[in-house]
């Protein structure tokens, strides 16, 4: 009994011998398989800025050409604070984003000869971002110029100049989405190379003028007390007679084309749509006659014009189309808007809609004694 303990325990110890010899013999191996793993993650670039101070890229390449190791990468690497301008070019125009960013406060955009226009958040933060930081997950190949129609690169879809603080320059240009989305085609600098890139961060390249303007028609009443109009002028080409509103107590009565007591609901969905406006998308800025013709606003479909104890408002709307979508746009201003037509109420009212369904004002306090009879 007691040999056989003894040759369990020699078997034993054979096994974990055993076991560590072949962690010895294998043990470095695996690490050298996992540092070659994770370097081929990692495509082989250098990056540099030339003489003029652009910075550039190129891909290590063999002899006959081919990428020498392929993987994810980093172009450029900026925080967009550290920016000072962005050039951006495709096909909505071009535009200038002006950056800002005093020491210890938030970043201020602004857009070149467009200082005066409130810009909307977000979409300057999404351009600055991505030209900031460019990344890639691998070397898609390279533009020979008889393939460029291949990745889009015969008409790019933008191009973006930026200019970071420190006085250097990067190009980043745009082409085609990669099917399978599997990124968009990219180049940078003047290489030939050819990136693929995350499709939702080059989506910000194609923003233009219009994306940046900010989607606010006008204010909102401060307080209760200006919340009111103390009248409303409603005319245009979808009116053959002027309508006109005043306050009568808690609700409105009109003036003209009559004077009479105007219906509850449609009077409020009116003076709810005049202050306050946020609109769907931006059409034109500082519009010329010939847009603001296309627009349907030379001669306005429907005009509004409200006197509030703090203000005057005053709105023109073009007819709505199919999808009940209106062209908007501030009287004298200098950016045309779309809006549902729903929000605006004005549009589409008319005199028949503003008929009271009161023959009588309800007005319950002026009531001194009612009498009611049955039979006898």
């Amino acid at each position: 009994m007691k040999n056989k303990k003894v040759l369990f325990a020699v078997i034993a110890a054979a096994v974990v011998l055993v076991g560590i010899m072949l962690l010895l013999i294998f043990l470095p191996k695996g690490e050298k398989k996992d540092e070659e793993a994770a370097s081929v993650d990692e495509a082989q670039i250098s990056v540099s800025t030339d003489s003029k101070g652009y910075h550039q890229a190129a891909v290590q390449r063999n002899s006959s050409g081919e990428v020498e190791q392929n993987g994810s990468g980093k172009l450029i690497e900026y925080y967009p604070a550290q920016i000072s301008q962005i050039h951006l070019e495709n096909k909505k125009g071009t535009v200038d984003v002006l950056s800002n960013t005093p020491e210890g406060q938030a970043t201020v955009y602004t857009v070149k000869g467009y200082e005066k226009f409130n810009l909307q958040g977000g979409i300057p933060d999404q351009i600055a971002s991505a030209a900031a930081a460019v990344s890639f997950s691998q070397v898609a190949g390279k533009d020979d110029g008889k393939n460029s129609a291949d990745y889009g690169f015969d008409a790019p879809r933008a191009v973006a100049t930026v200019t970071y603080i420190d006085n250097t320059k990067a190009v980043i240009t745009v082409g085609n989405n990669a099917p399978q989305e599997a990124g968009t085609y990219v180049k940078f600098g003047d290489g030939e190379d050819i990136y693929l890139a995350d499709e939702e961060t080059m989506a910000a390249f194609d923003f233009g003028l219009t994306d940046l303007i900010s989607l606010t028609i006008n204010d909102a009443a401060s307080d209760t007390e200006t919340s009111q109009p103390k009248s409303v002028e409603i005319n245009g080409a979808n009116f053959s007679e002027t309508i006109e509103l005043v306050p009568n107590n808690s609700s409105y009565k009109m003036t003209a084309p009559s004077e009479r007591y105007a219906n509850e609901k449609e009077s409020s969905l009116i003076t709810g749509g005049i202050r306050g406006l946020f609109a769907d998308s931006v059409v034109y800025v500082n519009p010329s006659e010939e847009q603001l013709s296309s627009a349907g606003l030379s001669e306005p479909y429907a005009h509004v014009k409200a006197e509030y104890s703090d203000a005057t408002v005053e709105l023109i709307a073009s007819k709505p189309d199919g999808e009940g979508t209106v062209n908007l746009m501030v009287s004298g201003g200098n950016v045309v808007y779309t809006i549902k037509a729903e929000k605006v109420s004005w549009v589409n009212t008319s005199y028949e809609k503003l008929i009271s369904e009161y023959a009588l004002n309800p007005k319950m306090t002026a009531l001194s004694n009612m009498t009611v009879t049955y039979g006898g």
